[in-house]
């Protein structure tokens, strides 16, 4: 389950979701969470929305 405000480490591998590339190691914080879509802030400041999914996947 992704929490809002919570930053996650992207773990253990590079994965692409659409047209957003998360490196390994890489941090994002949770932005917000919906049914099914989430958006996330990476390190750089820019935010993306995604499948909600797709990222629990790669981060749980």
């Amino acid at each position: 389950m992704l929490v809002e405000n919570k930053t996650y480490t992207v773990t253990p591998i590079t994965a692409n979701l659409g047209n957003v590339t998360l490196e390994q190691d890489e941090k994002i914080t949770i932005t917000k969470v919906a049914n099914s879509k989430v958006s996330f802030q990476r390190q750089n400041g820019k935010e993306y929305t995604v499948q909600k999914m797709a990222l629990e996947f790669i981060l749980e």
